[in-house]
């Protein structure tokens, strides 16, 4: 059997972690929730010379501190799971911020091995490292690697799967070295019956390319005395008074910081207590939880409760605690991250040498642009019309051919197959084609709209820009009263409302949280996104992109608007402090990168289609099949879709949408039935307009025939988006439409047509309006229902659907004083 290892990365946002478990992993990837959080967990395998390592992804942090859920994950994960290396990912360009999250690790006692990413970039910012020093440090392996470059990979994995079968089997924390007699009746040394074997890095400290021609990955095993010498070593960092109780107050621990006598007196003071403790002795490393005690870590503490009557260990953590604050005068917390911080600036000041002065970064030149007060709106607003124009104009011809697919050969094959068992024409067929193929269908039809968009967006990402636009809005969230980080849940928004909710857990104020959460349905969601597209494209096909941008625009413009409201009415408050972000460097993205972004959000979509829609359509079909007040002789799946029990329900509430134009039972139907999912709009508009129609076999289906009939078509759709690309810019090489047209395209005109009285197109308009406003879906409704209460649910889930019917019937009835549409 194969060894196999858990491995944990962990970083800094920003530091190319999220690329090298891409690179890792690659396909072999999950996404889901961690267990009771909101925070995505990813993990994913990598098999490298027989070994397979278990990987996961932490999420992104500065620190190990209790301030966020990431934070709290990351450290738990780490002290629970206990993962057999923790790769510690680097931006070798910020060495000192990011060294702060490493040394908080190194304290927990664990195997690391340290990825000192971006290495590439190094020769730009006129810096060299000395990574033999670094690693003596550290007391773990460094290794250089540039992983959008996939170089040091290799390294990296022979390091971590060395690390990892030296430290197999490590024991668990054990009665502590200073009790001789314990020892001695183990016939054990110190670490646990087996000496312990640590890594020295091969490296150099000159100049040149980082991760060519040089030895830089290899290491080699000390020899089993060695930890002697290591604890010689480690030693040399302490003060005296430390070293004179190092054995007294902890296990056998590669790594430590030296706080200063009077705390280090404190920490062996706590550490005799916990003791007295063998549960938590199990569970956390003592000198690192005595630390925690010290640091008022309330999280940390909350574990501690559960252990029987631990009044006494509290006590004397308190009891430090007042003797540090009567010789400090301040946060012990403080002092302990300050020692942290020197203890990291003397590190990178012997390891870390400049050959240059270096000159502003062109990632700095291009900053005083993309973030300037003026130009970087312009630019922003700019780069968002250029990606929606992108997706929709991009896109069309391969919605072409999946319509074409699916209305041709899988129809085809459909009716053919139920020929065969005598259920032609049968209500199984009209379940099949007018329930799962329309209704599905019709929303996997824009799936490649999704793909171009989240290629797009990707693209943004990767390269950098998107944390510039954040910083934009930073400086919009503080008008509206609201600290940075409320940007974050609202950005989230144009993904899925559901997370954006969620996301609100990280904000500390619940004013705040309340007030963002109002404010995230307002972002147009990607399941809007294909509503926005069908529409747009039947009544504006010249104008598509700009249609759908203008409505995400309006969207953000009316959150910003209602938060100055609420901000000077209920949810008076001062101003907020400001919001520490990065700006990463510019980058060119790599394609596995996209690929693997793109392909995660658009197939989450489809497996969406596969069962929430799915589910949806199948309920829309049976109350189109089932009769109501219908004529004499009505048969179930027989009945004409007027008299259908769907529509009989909507006739109902169809009147109350006509001042907006659109009040047909089709629509208000539709609209209902988005209250499930805004994709569900297009699916219910399917299978609306296609219940009517009988699908005959137009001649007899043969497969190899008909898979070639795709395939030829799918190569000219790639051919006519290949040609489609200059659209974005205005230019238009395809040749003029033949005049042929979906059925749904001429079905939704129709009817808006006759419903507004000749103003299709204004009142298709007015329809987006009300999409784009009214109430949520059912999830988002219940995930708010959980963060905010049930009263802020109800307010969001009417007063939006009011707010909606307004703005659609000031748009149309304006439309018609002005004489558009």
């Amino acid at each position: 059997m194969a060894e196999q290892f858990r491995i944990a990365l962990a970083g800094n946002p920003n530091c190319g972690k999220t690329t090298l478990f891409n690179h890792l992993t690659g396909m072999h990837q999950h996404v889901g929730n961690w267990p009771g959080k909101t925070v995505e967990q990813k993990t994913g395998t990598c098999r490298y010379n027989d070994v397979e390592l278990l990987i996961t992804d932490l999420p992104g942090t500065y620190s190990l501190s209790a301030y966020s859920q990431e934070e709290i994950i990351a450290r738990d994960f780490i002290i629970h799971e206990k993962p057999e290396v923790v790769v510690c990912v680097l931006d070798a360009t910020n060495l000192e911020r990011n060294l702060f999250l490493t040394v908080q690790i190194l304290e927990m006692n664990v195997p690391v091995v340290i990825a000192l990413n971006m290495a590439d970039m190094l020769h730009t910012t006129g810096m060299q490292i000395d990574t033999i020093g670094l690693a003596q440090g550290l007391r773990s392996p460094v290794i250089y690697t540039a992983a959008n470059r996939a170089e040091g990979v290799e390294a990296l994995l022979d390091t971590v799967i060395d690390t990892a079968r030296n430290n197999a089997g490590r024991p668990l924390p054990e009665r502590h070295p200073h009790d001789a007699a314990a020892a001695a009746a183990a016939g054990c040394p110190l670490h646990g019956g087996r000496p312990q074997r640590g890594h020295t890095h091969h490296g150099r400290a000159g100049g040149g390319h980082p991760l060519r021609g040089h030895p830089l990955h290899g290491h080699r095993h000390v020899k089993p005395h060695a930890w002697k010498w290591e604890r010689r070593g480690m030693e040399r960092h302490l003060n005296l008074h430390a070293r004179h109780h190092m054995l007294a107050y902890t296990h056998p621990q590669r790594f430590m910081v030296d706080y200063g006598r009077e705390i280090e007196e404190e920490i062996v003071a706590i550490s005799h207590e916990i003791e007295r403790y063998p549960a938590l002795e199990a569970e956390f490393p003592t000198r690192w939880l005595a630390v925690k005690l010290l640091e008022q870590d309330e999280e940390i503490a909350a574990h501690i409760r559960a252990v029987e009557a631990p009044e006494a260990l509290f006590a004397r953590a308190e009891q430090s605690l007042a003797h540090l604050r009567r010789i400090y005068g301040e946060g012990v917390d403080t002092i302990i991250a300050d020692r942290r911080y020197g203890w990291i600036n003397g590190l990178v000041r012997e390891a870390v040498q400049r050959t240059h002065i270096s000159r502003l970064q062109v990632s700095d030149e291009i900053d005083k642009v993309v973030t300037h007060p003026t130009w970087g709106y312009l630019i922003f607003f700019f780069l968002m019309w250029v990606v929606f124009k992108f997706s929709t104009d991009i896109a069309s011809p391969y919605i072409g051919w999946i319509e074409g697919t699916l209305s041709g050969p899988v129809t085809q094959w459909i009716i053919a197959g139920l020929g065969l068992v005598n259920l032609q024409g049968s209500w199984l067929q009209s379940f099949l084609l007018d329930g799962v193929v329309a209704g599905v269908g019709g929303v996997l039809a824009f799936v490649p709209v999704l793909f171009f968009l989240y290629l797009a967006l990707a693209i943004l990402e990767d390269s950098g820009y998107m944390a510039r636009a954040a910083f934009l809005m930073d400086k919009v969230m503080h008008r509206l009263g609201l600290h940075g980080k409320s940007f974050l849940p609202m950005v989230l928004g144009f993904g899925c409302t559901v997370p954006a909710l969620y996301g609100t857990r990280t904000m500390s104020s619940q004013r705040d949280r309340i007030l963002v959460g109002l404010l995230v349905p307002f972002m147009s969601c990607s399941a809007k996104l294909p509503v926005y597209v069908i529409i747009a494209a039947i009544f504006f096909p010249e104008h598509a992109g700009l249609v759908i941008f203008s409505l995400y625009l309006l969207g953000v413009a009316t959150a910003l608007g209602l938060g100055l409201l609420l901000k000077s009415t209920l949810f008076r408050r001062e101003e907020p402090s400001p919001f520490v972000m990065e700006l990463p460097p510019y980058r060119l993205p790599t394609l596995k990168s996209i690929w693997l972004h793109t392909w995660e959000r658009t197939s989450a979509f489809i497996q969406k289609a596969w069962t929430v829609i799915l589910g949806a359509s199948i309920v829309i079909w049976i109350l189109l099949a089932l009769p109501l007040n219908a004529a004499p002789g009505a048969r179930f799946a027989e009945v004409d879709v007027e008299q259908s029990a769907f529509a009989r329900i909507n006739q109902v509430i169809a009147p109350a949408l006509r001042p907006a134009g659109f009040g047909s039972w089709e629509s208000a139907g539709a609209l209902m039935s988005g209250v499930f999912g805004k994709e569900i709009i297009v699916s219910t508009y399917a299978q609306i307009f296609n219940t009517a129609e009988s699908a005959e076999l137009s001649q007899a289906p043969h497969l190899f025939r008909d898979l070639g009939s795709v395939v030829v078509h799918l190569l000219q759709a790639t051919g006519d988006t290949l040609k489609s690309i200059p659209m974005v810019v205005g230019i238009n090489l395809l040749p003029p439409a033949d005049g042929d047209d979906l059925a749904l395209a001429q079905a939704l005109r129709a009817d808006f047509e006759e419903v507004s009285g000749g103003h299709g197109g204004l009142a298709a308009f007015a329809l987006l309006v009300f999409i784009l406003y009214y109430t949520p879906c059912l999830i988002a409704l219940n995930a708010e229902r959980q963060e905010l209460g049930w009263q802020w649910m109800l307010a969001t889930a009417f007063g939006q659907l009011a707010l909606a019917w307004l703005m659609a019937v000031i748009v149309f009835q304006s439309g018609l004083l002005l004489g558009l549409g």
